[in-house]
């Protein structure tokens, strides 16, 4: 958009929505040229995420960074809109603990309660606190490697004994993903978008190629999912995750053309 009035009154328009309050008045560069017009005009009305999974990638990367006060607006226009409920809120939180640490999530946890407190929303039974019961350890590992094959589109490794290998089998995939509340697709947002705000490569190959190799996101999703996140995380974590994106494209069509080689 070239119109730098109209952009302006859109991105006010935009934020009303999403934030569900007035926007800012405060005249600084930050809020009204980068926020109202480029943030709120242009990355929160492009196409390709709904704006339920646009307010999913925002709560996600802002957990992840971890700084103190910028979760709750979007929490609090994600649940006054009708957009988000709190159980999907708190299960993202309790979910986004295990991509970013408990601490972060902490304060997403906070904010919802404070949110639903203030909003008089409360969570509903189908939010599930009771404790986990497997029959025995291969139960729970056979609820794991199925969960795994499910998240990262390949057969689990046999024999797993080094500790952060096994304590991810056993913390994340025989217990987390399984959940319910949310769909596999917001999870796979909620997880994509805290492994932008790490950094971490080795993560980042693992959810890229996965997210793409099982069909939850596909490369324009993810794309646009990374670009989002940049507003949040900054360019430079975006960009290395735009380039694993990318790779992981290329892996996983090369895994598909020997899949199904061609003229079969």
């Amino acid at each position: 958009m070239t119109n730098g009035a109209a952009r302006r009154e859109l991105g006010e328009a935009t934020w009303r929505e999403v934030m569900q309050t007035e926007p800012p008045t405060r005249p600084s560069p930050l809020w009204r040229n980068g926020r109202l017009d480029q943030e709120f005009a242009e990355l929160w009305n492009r196409g390709v995420l709904t704006r339920t999974e646009r307010r999913w990638i925002s709560v996600a990367a802002h957990t992840a960074t971890g700084v103190p006060g910028t979760i709750r607006p979007y929490v609090y226009g994600a649940l006054r809109s009708g957009d988000l409920s709190v159980d999907q809120l708190l299960e993202g939180a309790y979910h986004a603990g295990y991509y970013t640490g408990f601490p972060r999530a902490q304060q997403l946890d906070d904010a919802v309660w404070d949110v639903a407190e203030e909003l008089g929303f409360s969570p509903t039974a189908a939010l599930d606190t009771a404790p986990r019961v497997w029959a025995d350890q291969a139960a729970r590992d056979a609820v794991a490697a199925e969960h795994f094959e499910l998240v990262v589109g390949v057969p689990a490794p046999v024999g797993v004994t080094d500790l952060s290998v096994a304590g991810t089998f056993d913390a994340v995939f025989s217990e987390v993903w399984p959940r319910g509340v949310l769909t596999k697709k917001e999870r796979r947002i909620i997880t994509v978008s805290c492994v932008v705000a790490s950094a971490s490569l080795t993560a980042a190959e693992a959810h890229t190629q996965g997210a793409l190799r099982t069909g939850d996101l596909t490369y324009e999703e993810l794309s646009e999912l990374v670009h989002h996140c940049a507003f949040v995380t900054g360019w430079p974590r975006a960009a290395q995750m735009a380039t694993t994106a990318m790779r992981a494209a290329a892996i996983v069509a090369e895994e598909r053309q020997v899949a199904s080689p061609e003229g079969e």
